[in-house]
């Protein structure tokens, strides 16, 4: 088993397995699976993977858990994956996107609890000026929404 201190570890991308994290030592991993106990979230379950033949292939024996409280999903560019947002019970918008608000005052929330949106994810491909506006200001929501208010610019 591999074991990553938090510092190590970074979403790279969205494969075919599931989310791809790259370690700092150039090692892949695969979450396959996000753990929690009475709706909260513990940790996610990894395998490594290896390319072989153009293909990632899992290594067996190298599952592991990482402790978890909060996992941030960056996919740029691509469509919201269907099965996450339903995962969630996260609404869509006509086009399939997360539907959330953005208001001033608890903009970016969706219809789920501590669930938030912004950039692609919220109104779909788009340029990335957009997508660095509403991060900053999702990220002013997340501040506000976790401490009852935020110093940060909108």
């Amino acid at each position: 088993m591999l074991g990553f201190s938090d510092d190590d570890l970074g979403l790279i991308g969205y494969s075919v397995f599931g989310f791809l994290v790259k370690s700092n030592t150039g090692l892949f991993e695969i979450v396959q699976e996000f753990l929690g106990e009475k709706g909260k979230l513990t940790g996610v379950k990894t395998v490594r993977v290896e390319w072989q033949g153009g293909k990632m292939v899992e290594v067996p024996g190298s599952e592991q858990v990482l402790k978890a409280d909060l996992v941030f999903l960056a996919m740029g560019f691509v469509a919201p994956v269907g099965s996450v947002l339903d995962a969630f019970g996260v609404a869509k918008d006509a086009r399939g996107n997360a539907k959330a608000t953005v208001d001033f005052t608890g903009g970016y929330k969706t219809n789920v609890d501590k669930v938030f949106a912004a950039g692609d994810m919220r109104r779909g491909q788009s340029l990335v000026v957009w997508a660095i506006r509403e991060g900053r200001q999702a990220a002013r929501a997340v501040d506000e929404f976790l401490m009852g208010e935020s110093e940060l610019p909108r």
